[in-house]
């Protein structure tokens, strides 16, 4: 596991911009996760021209899993993720496959209470030329 970037307060966070962040360890979705999350969204697991594939979504929500691994916020009380500006699955990921995240500070600004980081993760996907998931994210941290 990478050695997580580690930030106290609102100046350090601000002090990101423009930085990326790293990559992740690799984690392996596997058929049970991905059923577990097909159940919990009431959807199906997608079968695209090689076989069964991971929810694109899916991939998403490892957001949770990976980025603490690559950035650790001190001295706030609160994290919030505030939304995406744009998500982008441009490759399928076969399920048993490897996912990592490298994350990239886009921006950092101040909102009342805290502070806002734009974010871009890139999720690639083990052997695959395209990655996964392209996000554009919006994390809030507040005081």
């Amino acid at each position: 596991m990478p050695a997580a970037t580690v930030v106290t307060g609102v100046e350090e966070t601000q002090a990101l911009a423009g930085r990326t962040l790293g990559t992740s360890s690799w984690v392996e979705v596997g058929a049970e996760r991905v059923d577990r999350f097909c159940a919990a969204t009431g959807t199906h697991p997608p079968v695209g021209p090689a076989g069964p594939t991971v929810p694109g979504l899916l991939v998403l929500s490892l957001t949770t899993t990976l980025m603490p691994e690559l950035l650790e916020s001190r001295g706030f009380a609160l994290s919030v993720n505030y939304g995406c500006d744009s998500v982008r699955f441009p490759a399928e990921m076969p399920v048993g496959g490897r996912v990592r995240c490298t994350a990239t500070v886009d921006a950092v600004g101040v909102v009342p209470g805290g502070v806002q980081l734009a974010l871009t993760l890139v999720f690639e996907a083990d052997g695959q030329a395209e990655p996964a998931c392209v996000a554009s994210t919006v994390v809030r941290r507040y005081l």
